[in-house]
């Protein structure tokens, strides 16, 4: 299972690109080389494939349902050994996106404090894991965030804002105030806006309606 959170395609492939060429010892994913039909692990000892022929996955599965066979030298199917930095980065992964979303400051030493780690060990084991740093994976995570709320309250903005009148003869009608197009044929200025609670009973009204019930 990858470690870091749903990226841009361009930014988790480059980070995950670098681990691969470093030949770091990561199990948070694989690579498929797209000429040979083969993945492995980032730490393959296998000739380095271009660039242009690699793609990644999460885990094994993944790359199987694809189409891809595992490779016979590092044999990315089988589980690695417990690794304790690769639980110490889940740990420190989750606790800076927990802190982001609760908008609460996270200080690093004391992270890994809690961990029984030294700061520096921490910062090394968690670059060679997820590929950033912990400055990096913050900013990451905040960015991610905004963006989530930046597009909820484009949501809200943008959704109908809908009234219902009834008139006289019991006919109801709905109005999209966000909708300028179901209403364009009306002339706003025939309207008395101080008396809008009895517009439905004018005959003005009953043609509106009519018009609205037509196109629905």
């Amino acid at each position: 299972m990858s470690l870091l959170p749903p990226l841009d395609a361009g930014d988790c492939e480059a980070s995950r690109w670098r681990i691969v060429t470093a030949r770091d010892s990561n199990d948070s994913f694989v690579y498929a080389v797209r000429s040979t039909r083969i993945y492995c692990r980032p730490s393959c000892p296998s000739r380095l494939a271009r660039r242009a022929n690699v793609e990644f996955y999460d885990d094994a599965i993944r790359a199987e349902a694809a189409g891809y066979r595992p490779c016979k030298r590092c044999k990315p199917q089988l589980k690695s050994k417990d690794d304790p930095r690769l639980r110490a980065v889940e740990r420190a992964c989750k606790d800076i996106s927990n802190a982001v979303l609760c908008g609460r400051r996270l200080k690093f030493q004391q992270l890994a404090s809690d961990m029984k780690l030294s700061p520096g060990h921490l910062h090394r084991s968690f670059k060679k894991i997820t590929g950033l740093t912990p400055v990096q994976y913050t900013k990451l995570i905040q960015r991610q965030n905004e963006a989530k709320s930046s597009y909820a309250e484009d949501q809200a903005e943008n959704s109908p804002v809908i009234a219902v009148f009834e008139n006289k003869d019991g006919m109801s009608c709905e109005f999209d105030f966000n909708n300028t197009s179901m209403y364009e044929h009306i002339d706003w200025d025939l309207i008395d806006w101080n008396a809008f609670d009895n517009l439905m009973e004018s005959d003005f009204s009953s043609e509106v309606c009519d018009t609205v019930q037509k196109r629905a």
